[in-house]
């Protein structure tokens, strides 16, 4: 199933909070649990697994690397919200066009037609 497909069946109210949305995307990215993307090491320690779970920088107990939950993902590089990430997905699977999902976002259409391009193919 597609990025788009899942969140349009995932559709609810409450998906529009920002701390939703990033759990929702990030247990997407990683069903496995959290693990370095340069060694594969799985983060054990707390601390860590809190950080990583919001999104922020962390480092590698194994090789030092830093990294977030997005790195070395799809979504890296991504300059979204979640929020705006979930909703631009949801637009799509409700079969918005991506020229209307750019302008109910105030977002460049190249950007959104990036993402769906992006994601549909995930």
């Amino acid at each position: 199933m597609s990025w788009i497909d899942a969140a349009g069946d995932e559709y609810r109210p409450e998906m529009f909070d920002e701390a939703t949305c990033r759990a929702w995307v990030l247990n997407r990215l990683h069903p496995g649990g959290a693990s370095c993307p340069a060694c594969s090491f799985d983060v054990q320690d707390a601390r860590r697994l809190e950080r990583f779970w919001q999104n922020e920088r962390i480092s590698c107990e194994s090789c030092g690397k830093k990294f977030s939950a997005t790195s070395a993902t799809v979504l890296s590089g991504m300059h979204l919200s979640f929020r705006e990430l979930f909703y631009l997905l949801q637009q799509s699977a409700a079969g918005v066009n991506a020229q209307e999902i750019s302008r109910k976002m105030n977002v460049d259409g190249n950007t959104v037609r990036l993402w769906i391009s992006r994601l549909r193919n995930e």
